[in-house]
């Protein structure tokens, strides 16, 4: 193996090393055991722990709940997916002097579309309640709703209540199906927050959306601020419209697809595999709703395990190792990049970073192999191993 080989599998090296020790400052913080750390919704009504979590813990916590709505879950969940041209699709202490800032004051671009909701699929969230008499419980959710695809990037929302409370807590956060993880990242809570509240603000049946402060910004990008909408009374005459399909994200997936074709050989087969998965993941969900869109996933993943290296090794052939390196390299680069543009992702973890240039750096090991005429099969198993590794650390929970 030349210089070149042995130098690229020390950056892999390195950068395993790296993602398995690194900080998440994407991350939550472990948050101890709750003390006084509840809101007040109303005065004299229930008093709600600000966060979702795990489990029935608060040592569990994860994202801070950033939207109450003062109407019962099913009100909420009529004005989120039955309001004109809108589809919101189902997915499987605050005192008197609490300072509040109005919506009105909040700079929003009113030309962004308006959001499309159904049923979601997610893991199972829990918050916490107290009633006025101090008796306190967790809530599991009562329904979750998305706007965007499974395998592609998405708004999520999850919702709780008080059987006999007459209000629903929201949380909203992006995301996005990461092919090499097999499993959602988490890119932000207030952008979905903003757009949550941009799609009620244009609901007639709402007289009034304000933002509280709560206090819990400590998780993800939250800034400490809950939108509180009121209701009005004339709900049920917005229930009218029938559902229409978002088809966006697909739509700039295959925008992407064409606008990659422009490279050729190894930086071409490995990058367009990788967003022909997301592609074809997102259009299997959409045409199947039925279906778990994680048995896709399983259907879908091998072509990420075995068709980039296959290609990689193939495609490279006919060029030098150092070429076929960076052809491959560059070639997933720019795919990574322009899958997280369409996605809207535009943050991520230093983990998701350092493994992504770990990919970048053993699929073009594996063409840098492919393309030298003299490498003997240790030469291969070295690179299959680093891909290997490189692939079942994610997955592993190591990165």
């Amino acid at each position: 193996m030349d210089d070149a080989t042995w130098f690229a599998a020390g950056l892999l090296v390195l950068a395993l090393l790296s993602g398995a020790t690194a900080l998440d400052v994407g991350g939550p913080p472990i948050a101890g055991e709750r003390t006084d750390e509840v809101v007040e919704l109303r005065d004299g009504s229930d008093r709600l722990w600000p966060y979702t979590s795990k489990r029935h813990s608060f040592s569990s916590r994860t994202l801070a709940i950033n939207l109450v709505v003062y109407a019962d879950p099913a009100t909420t969940r009529r004005l989120m997916t039955h309001r004109g041209d809108a589809e919101w699709q189902p997915t499987e202490n605050e005192t008197e002097d609490t300072d509040t800032a109005s919506i009105a004051n909040v700079e929003y671009d009113d030309s962004e579309d308006r959001l499309v909701w159904s049923d979601a699929r997610g893991a199972r969230r829990y918050t916490y309640v107290e009633s006025p008499d101090g008796n306190g419980a967790w809530l599991e959710e009562r329904y979750q709703l998305h706007d965007g695809s499974y395998l592609g990037a998405r708004d999520h929302v999850r919702a709780y209540a008080a059987r006999d409370g007459g209000w629903t807590a929201l949380q909203a956060h992006s995301e996005h199906w990461d092919w090499f993880r097999l499993r959602h990242t988490v890119s932000g809570i207030a952008d979905a927050q903003r757009r949550v509240e941009i799609d009620f603000m244009r609901t007639l049946s709402v007289d009034r959306v304000v933002r509280v402060y709560a206090g819990n910004g400590g998780t993800a990008d939250g800034h400490g601020w809950i939108s509180t909408i009121e209701v009005g009374t004339t709900v049920a005459a917005l229930a009218l419209a029938g559902p229409a399909l978002a088809r966006r994200g697909l739509d700039r997936l295959r925008d992407d697809a064409r606008a990659s074709a422009i490279a050729l050989g190894p930086a071409v087969g490995p990058a367009g595999l990788y967003l022909a998965v997301r592609a074809v993941g997102v259009a299997l969900e959409t045409t199947f709703p039925g279906t778990s869109p994680k048995v896709f996933a399983g259907l879908l993943y091998p072509v990420i395990a075995v068709g980039i290296p296959a290609s990689a090794a193939l495609l490279a052939r006919p060029h030098r190792p150092i070429r076929a390196f960076a052809l491959v390299a560059t070639g997933l680069g720019v795919a990574f990049v322009l899958d997280y543009a369409a996605l809207g992702v535009a943050v991520l973890p230093i983990r998701a970073i350092l493994h992504r240039a770990a990919v970048l750096v053993s699929a073009g090991m594996v063409a840098a192999v492919g393309a030298t005429a003299t490498a003997d099969r240790w030469h291969a198993l070295l690179v299959v191993a680093c891909w290997a590794a490189t692939l079942s650390l994610p997955l592993v929970g190591a990165i």
